[in-house]
């Protein structure tokens, strides 16, 4: 029985073709025409120029991708496989094709001007007409569909599936070139994916934006990891020099990665707006409209949830905020206010003010009733993004200092510096801070297993600091004894707690205590402890 017919046993036959009209409606169609809240979105994008757009040659270049092996299951296996794994000959010669190898060049290309004013941007605008002169884009699913009333909280992100490849392909790539004796040109391809993340961290859009700050954070930790790979190997292919260029891209505050120059999701905000104007009676309350149009919002690509969302918004409609309570929490009752005043106000403040450990108007207005539940649809998860930005932070400091680091003992033939201060001045002017501690000017902390501590036994022997990992996920706790043959660098992670670097838990969010370990790099640390117990992939 199709959904059609599933639909019609349960509601009443105008109901069920009214639902149908507004899913069809939300559907995707041929060329559609956009209104002033899409216009608004699109509008920065549309200035672009076209020789600056990252879109323009990514996104034909995805489209001819060869389909990865169904080895690589997900992010964090592409980081973990090498030259033992079992499906290695397979997931090599993927990357190695000549339809990846065009990306990866493509890749190169669309990152290669590091002034981020004059930097390529990912700009396709939304919606089909923004790819109405690229038909190959459009059978690719390779835009945004707004449906054929083009609604921004429908927005349904065909590429994104592509970009999630392309970062499948960069970590088998990166992994391909240091197995070959390349460590350079490997962590050269993870700053080209680094930075096209960042592009993305610029879309306006929530969905674009977490998978942008997400991806940087995982390639930031992916860069320690190809760099820790290189402090191991018994001839080291980097150099000092190599060390410093990166450290130079990676400066937190000056370069292209600037953080700080990320922005709240603008498109989100603007779909509340359009929202609230689509469903209710400008004045007065929600219109004939509401229940069917936020059911088939909410449900998405699940049609059998249309149903459950059809009576839920059915449900609270009478109880619901009307246009103004709406559009007052918003922007305000002068357009200068509401939850995006808010947000904005404690995007920008500094990272311990007192506001930040309050909750945002958003929160405390949607936590209880169902008086702004339209509001969930389009802004739920913009609070998340604050804490997505200070793990940003922090994997961005951590390489920045971490690498230096290794830098440091090039230089030095192999000795670790007495402090982490000792990297300044050559690697970088000033020392970082650690943007978990609350503490003035208080870096990350660093010590050298058995040089430092723990202290020497009594006969003078070495006794290894033994480190538990938590990586999180399915994947079981462990345990790695370290030797003064390596560092370890880390933050005392959201408790902002010293717990001394005896736990590595940023991973696992169930547990509360810990450290946030930058060196040795997870990833590093569980790749060994998999390949050592038989379990690599």
């Amino acid at each position: 029985m199709s959904i059609v017919q599933r639909i019609g046993t349960r509601l009443p036959r105008r109901g069920v073709r009214a639902l149908l009209a507004c899913v069809l409606t939300l559907a995707p169609v041929a060329v559609t025409h956009a209104d002033d809240y899409v216009d608004r979105v699109n509008a920065p994008l549309k200035a672009i120029a076209k020789a600056k757009r990252s879109d323009l040659v990514i996104l034909p270049l995805l489209a001819k991708m060869a389909e990865p092996p169904a080895e690589i299951r997900s992010v964090e296996v592409s980081m973990l496989l090498g030259k033992s794994s079992p499906a290695w000959s397979v997931v090599e010669a993927w990357a190695a094709a000549a339809p990846q190898q065009a990306i990866i060049e493509g890749l190169n290309e669309v990152t290669r001007d590091e002034d981020f004013r004059t930097a390529m941007v990912f700009a396709q605008p939304y919606g089909v007409e923004g790819v109405s002169d690229q038909p190959e884009l459009l059978s690719a699913n390779m835009f945004s569909d707004l449906g054929e009333t083009p609604t921004l909280a429908a927005v349904k992100i065909g590429y994104l599936k592509s970009i999630e490849k392309l970062e499948l392909l960069a970590n088998i790539e990166s992994t391909r070139l240091i197995e070959s004796g390349d460590p350079i040109k490997a962590i050269d391809v993870m700053f080209d994916f680094l930075y096209f993340a960042r592009q993305m961290a610029d879309r306006p859009f929530l969905v674009e934006k977490q998978w942008g700050m997400t991806a940087m954070s995982r390639s930031l930790a992916r860069i320690r990891d190809l760099t820790y790979l290189d402090s191991k190997a018994d001839k080291h292919g980097l150099k000092a020099e190599d060390i410093r260029a990166w450290v130079k891209r990676l400066d937190p505050e000056k370069g292209y990665l600037d953080v700080h120059r990320i922005r709240l999701p603008e498109a989100n905000l603007i779909a509340a707006e359009q929202l609230i104007t689509r469903v209710t009676v400008k004045g007065g309350g929600t219109n004939d409209e509401f229940s069917i149009v936020m059911a088939a919002i909410a449900a998405g690509d699940r049609p059998l949830r249309l149903l459950s969302e059809s009576a839920f918004w059915e449900r609270v409609r009478t109880s619901h905020g009307g246009y103004f309570d709406l559009m007052d929490m918003v922007i305000g009752k002068k357009g200068d206010g509401g939850v995006r005043s808010d947000w904005a106000r404690r995007w920008d403040l500094k990272p311990f003010d007192s506001l930040l450990r309050k909750p945002s108007d958003y929160a405390r207005n949607t936590s209880k009733g169902s008086k702004f539940a339209l509001l969930k649809v389009s802004l739920d998860g913009v609070d998340q993004l604050f804490d997505l930005r200070k793990t940003l932070m922090v994997e961005l400091v951590g390489t920045h200092v971490g690498i230096s680091i290794y830098g440091y003992a090039l230089q030095s033939r192999g000795a670790w510096p007495r402090d982490v201060t000792s990297i300044r001045p050559y690697f970088m002017d000033k020392i970082d801070t650690d943007p978990y501690s609350s503490r003035k000017n208080s870096t990350l902390e660093f010590f050298v297993p058995t040089r430092d501590r723990p202290p020497q036994g009594t006969r003078g022997e070495e006794i290894p600091f033994d480190m538990r990992v938590y990586p999180g996920g399915k994947r079981s706790n462990f345990s790695i004894k370290l030797y003064k043959d390596t560092f370890v660098l880390y933050s005392v992670g959201p408790n902002e707690a010293n717990d001394l670097g005896n736990d590595a838990t940023q991973d696992d969010t169930s547990v509360n205590e810990g450290d946030y370990v930058l060196w040795p790099p997870v990833i590093s640390l569980t790749r060994k402890y998999l390949a050592d117990a038989g379990q690599q992939p």
